[in-house]
């Protein structure tokens, strides 16, 4: 059974996984000189690595974090639907190049969809990823949202490179999370999420919300 980490907010749980990932980068940079991330593209990803960013510029960090996305929308990089651009732009406009990269998946002036999956699976693939921070999607699956033309062509490619982290964190704030927690807690792995919940390196990080824990008076 993984461990389970609960907190009061969305807010303060999110905060949690960032100072998590910054304590475990800090370790790995007395060894390697760059840390890389693999990401799913939902907010309690999001949420928790923009809250790792504002850690790594108040506090001095030896080395390079690498931010991959495991499941990019297959449009150009300035497209809104883009779920690697709010860090991209981030970076860029604060100049925080220097110890922050962001690696982008292929767009479509630059490849055919087949082509760039092919080419961003393969480059995922030749990653040595120290975390990978997992939103706990509804359906129990890696990749969102349904339907729409990815970078990655399946859940089970994200799988196959999320289980190859040397850490993994599942992050998931509120209700509509609470179902698939519940199952993932209990050890059913009929979906992605809960395969990846079964292994040892997986962390589990909650709200009281997505804990399933009712809501407290004031």
């Amino acid at each position: 059974m993984p461990e389970v980490l609960s907190f009061s907010t969305p807010e303060e749980t999110h905060e949690a996984v960032a100072a998590y990932l910054f304590e475990g980068i800090t370790a790995f940079f007395e060894y390697v000189p760059d840390v890389h991330i693999a990401m799913t593209s939902g907010p309690d990803a999001a949420q928790a690595s923009l809250s790792l960013i504002k850690l790594l510029t108040q506090q001095a960090v030896t080395g390079v974090v690498h931010f991959w996305w495991l499941d990019e929308v297959f449009v150009a990089h300035d497209d809104a639907a883009r779920r690697d651009r709010y860090i991209a732009e981030l970076v860029e406009n604060f100049r925080l190049g220097t110890f922050i990269e962001c690696h982008r998946a292929p767009t479509p002036t630059s490849d055919s969809l087949t082509e760039a999956q092919a080419h961003w699976e393969q480059s995922l693939s030749g990653v040595d990823f120290s975390f990978a921070v997992i939103d706990a999607l509804p359906d129990g699956q890696l990749l969102s949202p349904p339907g729409v033309e990815r970078a990655i062509a399946s859940s089970e490619a994200a799988l196959h490179i999320v289980a190859d982290a040397a850490n993994i964190a599942i992050v998931a704030t509120g209700t509509k999370q609470a179902g698939v927690i519940g199952t993932v807690i209990s050890g059913n792995a009929a979906h992605a999420l809960g395969q990846v919940a079964a292994l040892e390196q997986t962390s589990i990080w909650l709200d009281d919300a997505a804990a399933g824990k009712p809501a407290t008076e004031n």
